[in-house]
């Protein structure tokens, strides 16, 4: 078995900036006044939320070089897309989970019932990055649900895989791009994407949605969990942060037009959120 640390160098800078900036702006941007109160208590809770992910990335790296297994780099290569592309995938879930206060789990719960996943159903994870929805919506439709997930990202694939293995959970993890998915017409029941709408330019959205629509069975469903368009000026000098490749030309809010335009029907945005994270479903029409 071999184990992979899949590391950027060039992109340390992002990851530790995306770090300060999410302490500097979280406590704004979702509202935590009533819930762990300001100043003194939110800095304490702040620090020691960051200290004890950095303590588990280092004792990580510290047991793997220990037993002689870090590969600095994968063995596949990216696969060609003009979406944005993350390297920097071992550090990926700590990001986010610092983005949310420590709330990951409960966002990709939320994305797996939004999405009405129901045992023995065969999934699609478009954009899966390190399985953060994969691995629970697998959990989900059980071991007669085939689950697969696609990320153009190696770094995001390799970890993904850990996990999955970690997890004794059979998961079919590919590395490929959503504008030309590797799979027949009429694969799958229900496709799902988390935060990856807004990495990718309105050609390649559109592209993708048109594959997702191949695959997915007549009748079948799409989840598209991604941001929605900030209203406040801390928000969006945040969101331009974080999406900067994107900018505020993307909210989650524009992709029931879209799906609408690609054939599927009954689009709409869903009542229920995320702080600022909606959830979009449609249906691909049964006739």
């Amino acid at each position: 078995m071999k184990w992979y640390l899949p590391v950027a160098s060039e992109n340390w800078l992002t990851t530790i900036t995306l770090c300060l900036c999410a302490l500097m702006a979280i406590k704004t941007i979702f509202g935590v006044d009533s819930a762990i109160g300001s100043g003194k208590n939110f800095i304490k809770l702040s620090l020691n939320f960051v200290r004890s992910e950095f303590l588990i990335i280092a004792n990580f790296i510290i047991e793997l070089n220990q037993k002689g297994r870090i590969m600095m780099s994968t063995i596949e290569s990216p696969a060609q897309t003009k979406g944005y592309l993350i390297r920097w995938g071992a550090f990926y879930d700590t990001v986010v989970n610092l983005l949310t206060l420590g709330q990951t789990s409960r966002l990709r719960t939320m994305t797996i019932d939004q999405a009405m996943l129901m045992p023995g159903e065969r999934l699609l994870d478009v954009g899966c990055g390190t399985g953060g929805v994969t691995i629970p919506a697998k959990k989900r439709v059980g071991q007669n649900g085939p689950v697969s997930g696609i990320d153009p990202s190696p770094e995001m694939i390799a970890v993904a895989r850990r996990k999955a293995e970690r997890a004794r959970l059979e998961i079919d993890f590919r590395i490929g791009v959503i504008e030309s998915l590797p799979y027949e017409d009429g694969s799958f029941d229900v496709v799902t994407s988390s935060l990856m709408m807004h990495h990718l330019p309105n050609d390649v959205q559109q592209k993708g949605l048109a594959e997702i629509y191949r695959v997915l069975k007549p009748g079948g469903r799409i989840l598209i969990a991604d941001a929605m368009r900030p209203n406040r000026v801390v928000m969006k000098g945040f969101f331009n942060l974080i999406a900067r490749h994107h900018g505020l030309k993307f909210g989650v809010e524009d992709m029931p037009g879209i799906l609408k335009s690609a054939g599927f029907t009954d689009a709409a945005l869903l009542e229920q959120h995320f702080a600022f994270i909606g959830f979009v479903r449609a249906i691909k029409p049964a006739g």
